[in-house]
């Protein structure tokens, strides 16, 4: 999908093409004038990559210095306001909705002000003027929308990520309570046993006996124990599966070996 949308951003500078009503059509058109479209061709396209390669700087690497070479070309070029609708999509990618909508209103402003001041003889000043007047508004507020749902998913992966970690954390809590309540103090009455053992070396079968005993009894907890987090793995995979089906009518269905829960036994 990344791909297919980076060939389709390449397609759009295809809209510089309107630079290019004046000098063809114009019969007095001369070297000035494509040499002109050639230079805001030159001096448009790297602020266009930039835009998406570093959205951080689109403002003033961007928006503003499309804005001022559109002002600089309209009058004498009413197809180069189409670097206006550029900037609306700028400003579309890089700003809240509210500054968004400033700049959409001051880009209209501009094309109404070329629209008295430009030099092109009427009708070809609305001709190639009121398009880009249209198509400001509809790609800029376009542009928002997407820009906010990009952010929203930007939110929600870090938000997600950020309650994976939390809940690793508290399992890992709970792992490390579990085990210190199982084996805390078993291990305790162990050690005393063995000290007892060391005092007096006629209680060495009954004392070995019984640490024998309560070691097992431990590692029967632990055993239990290492079984129910198994268990509670296996139904969170199962919900975690189940929630990332597409297809809302099908049934996830686990079926437990049962060998799996009793294979450190024994």
């Amino acid at each position: 999908m990344k791909k297919v949308a980076g060939i389709s951003r390449w397609f759009h500078l295809l809209y510089l093409g309107n630079l290019l009503w004046a000098p063809v059509f114009d019969p007095a058109a001369g070297w000035v004038d494509w040499v002109l479209v050639g230079g805001v061709v030159a001096a448009f396209v790297p602020m266009y990559v930039l835009a998406w390669q570093r959205p951080s700087l689109v403002r003033w690497r961007c928006t503003v210095p499309t804005v001022v070479l559109g002002a600089l070309v309209t009058p004498f070029n009413t197809g180069a306001a189409v670097l206006f609708v550029y900037a609306a999509a700028f400003a579309g990618l890089s700003e809240s909705r509210r500054l968004a909508m400033r700049w959409f209103v001051g880009l209209s402003a501009l094309i109404c002000l070329f629209s008295v001041v430009s030099v092109v003889e009427m009708p070809y000043r609305l001709w190639g003027l009121l398009p880009s007047l249209i198509f400001l508004w509809l790609i800029g507020i376009l542009q928002v929308e997407w820009a906010e749902r990009e952010r929203e998913a930007g939110e929600l992966r870090i938000r997600n990520v950020r309650i994976e970690h939390l809940a690793t954390l508290a399992e890992r809590e709970r792992i490390a309570r579990d085990l210190h309540d199982l084996l805390g103090h078993t291990l305790t009455a162990i050690i005393v046993r063995a000290q007892l053992v060391a005092a007096d070396p006629a209680r060495v079968q009954e004392e070995a006996a019984e640490i024998e005993r309560t070691a097992r009894a431990a590692l029967g907890e632990i055993r239990d124990a290492v079984t129910g987090w198994r268990s509670a793995s296996l139904e969170t995979e199962r919900g975690g599966g189940a929630r990332r089906v597409d297809e809302p009518r099908r049934e996830v269905v686990v079926r437990r070996d049962p060998d799996l829960v009793t294979s450190a036994r024994p």
